[in-house]
């Protein structure tokens, strides 16, 4: 056997099989923009690490001038697929470019990174749960102004209301949870206030939900679209209180319409006939 076979053997029975850090995704990663060279360079560094001593616990990554933290009570693996499907990926590609992009369920801040990596020109993020949250406002801080973070959950009514946790770091939850691990009491604001805590102006206005099965309510009143120009929503079909067909329609009475995309990920854009109205 040779001196590199028995090197990996030896890995495979110390650290185990499960690989986290592939060089498939690192590579996909390498070809992202929105990570700039010092981002990029990371990346790889975490898959000479994993090669040589097993998954990361933890990373801090660039993505143009945010520093995205990754790993936190054992997130790292749950926290990895999070940001690569976002910055190699790329579920969110859209134009950025001078929007407004309003954050409904930001989790760490991934999302927002790659928004302003892309040109944004401000972010509000709304992140309910405590440890996600304080992971958020480090993150942002470094971006002053063009990201602002609001410690609140988004739904039907605003007022309080319970958070039910969950062991992984994005699957916490207003509706349900499958992996119970507490609960704690959020602000509850609804779309149409989140909206108006926004910034006017810019090119348009970009709105992503990725709730947890909230997003029924959070746009069950649709005139709170108004203003929004692109919705990109994470539909969830094992805890949403609607079908993806009704979401649809309640969105296109908002005055957005449907437009291609690829699983629960559902986009809608401004229909031209409402967009000349406004």
């Amino acid at each position: 056997m040779s001196v590199g076979r028995y090197a990996w053997a030896l890995r495979r029975r110390v650290l185990g099989a499960e690989r986290v850090v592939t060089r498939e995704r690192v590579t996909a990663l390498g070809r992202s923009t929105a990570l700039g060279v010092r981002g990029r360079t990371r990346v790889w560094a975490l898959l000479l690490r994993e090669l040589g001593l097993g998954p990361p616990r933890r990373a801090r990554i660039a993505a143009e001038d945010a520093r995205v933290e990754l790993g936190d009570d054992g997130d790292f693996p749950i926290d990895w697929k999070a940001f690569v499907e976002i910055f190699a990926d790329e579920i969110y590609a859209a134009p950025y470019r001078g929007a407004h992009v309003l954050d409904v369920g930001a989790h760490k801040g991934y999302f927002g990174a790659y928004a302003l990596a892309g040109g944004a020109s401000v972010v509000l993020s709304f992140e309910p749960e405590v440890k996600n949250y304080s992971v958020l406002e480090r993150t942002s801080g470094r971006l002053g102004s063009r990201w602002l973070t609001r410690n609140a959950a988004l739904g039907s009514t605003s007022g309080t209301g319970t958070l039910l946790l969950d062991r992984t770091s994005w699957a916490h939850s207003l509706r349900l949870v499958e992996r119970p691990a507490g609960e704690q009491r959020v602000e509850i604001v609804t779309l149409e206030q989140a909206l108006s805590e926004l910034p006017r102006g810019g090119s348009r206005t970009i709105v992503k939900i990725n709730a947890e099965g909230s997003e029924c309510d959070i746009l069950a009143r649709p005139d709170a679209l108004e203003r929004v120009d692109l919705l990109m929503v994470e539909w969830h079909p094992k805890t949403a209180p609607c079908t993806a067909a009704e979401l649809t329609r309640t969105v296109e009475s908002g005055g957005l319409e449907v437009v291609p995309h690829a699983g629960n990920l559902m986009r809608f854009a401004r229909s031209r006939a409402h967009a000349l109205a406004r």
